[in-house]
């Protein structure tokens, strides 16, 4: 398997994580989520898919020399939904580098492995 069908097999895993959890948003309130992130609410773990799978197009974009010029890395956003803004926490900021480095392992060795290697 290459780099770039390793790379397409984690995004659609990612987009099948999101179709998932977009059936969990259309669930009655009722019924008990659980799991590992029966925590987080529906709506937070849609806004960490959809941050991580713009991430990693980002990644992959400037991986593969994909536009004209280096694609800028998105800001760092808060999860915490009792905040009125999207700063990070301190408590966040301490977590976020290795949630960076998670958030692009599903593009295989493209994500961590050789990020900087050209194409």
């Amino acid at each position: 398997m290459t780099k770039c069908q390793q790379a397409q097999e984690g995004i659609d895993g990612l987009l099948d994580s999101l179709d998932k959890l977009l059936e969990q948003a259309n669930v009655p309130e009722g019924r008990v989520h659980t799991g590992e992130n029966a925590r987080k609410s529906v709506s937070i773990q849609i806004r960490m898919i959809l941050v991580q799978i713009m991430r990693c197009i980002i990644h992959y974009s400037n991986h593969i020399a994909g536009f004209k010029a280096e694609v800028a890395p998105m800001e760092r956003i808060s999860y915490c939904e009792d905040q009125l803004n999207i700063i990070l926490t301190d408590e966040e900021s301490l977590r976020d580098l290795d949630q960076q480095e998670e958030e692009l392992e599903c593009l295989g060795s493209i994500g961590f492995t050789n990020s900087k290697e050209p194409y």
